[in-house]
């Protein structure tokens, strides 16, 4: 597993965990909601 694999993995995690969506986790984290979205989707951000 590749490492942005393993990051768009734990991501998702953090949302389950805290029942919260994307947008949600954005808020609370302060990371852009894009970045988020670009993170899941694995495109290459690194």
């Amino acid at each position: 597993m590749k490492l942005k694999d393993s990051i768009a993995k734990r991501v998702k995690e953090l949302c389950d965990i805290n029942h919260l969506s994307v947008h949600g986790l954005s808020l609370k984290s302060g990371v852009a909601n894009s970045t988020l979205c670009d993170i899941i989707k694995a495109k290459s951000i690194f």
